[in-house]
């Protein structure tokens, strides 16, 4: 897949996630967007995009770091198996399309 789209999907995909939690979000564009993100699901593509971004995302070392002071100790984030990887794009893409 090409990694433009592949971006596009993720990104468009959080927008909308968010979106329908928000009250004041315009319902058509979000039911326009949904649809569109519907046959990109139905092909696979939604999914590979979504599991593709989520293995390549790493908690930054500033983040980490400032997590770990707060913690007073040194706390390690295991890198999900892929198996977990597509299980959590799985629950997003069914958040979604609730």
């Amino acid at each position: 897949m090409e990694e433009k789209l592949q971006k596009a999907l993720v990104s468009i995909t959080l927008k909308v996630g968010e979106a329908k939690r928000s009250p004041f979000c315009d319902r058509d564009i979000i039911s326009s967007m949904t649809e569109l993100l519907r046959h990109f699901k139905d092909n696979g593509m939604l999914k590979e995009a979504l599991v593709s971004g989520i293995k390549n995302v790493s908690v930054p070392d500033g983040v980490l770091g400032m997590f770990n002071k707060f913690m007073k100790e040194d706390v390690k984030f295991p890198k999900p198996t892929d198996e977990e990887i597509v299980q959590i794009a799985d629950t997003f893409i069914n958040s979604v399309f609730e």
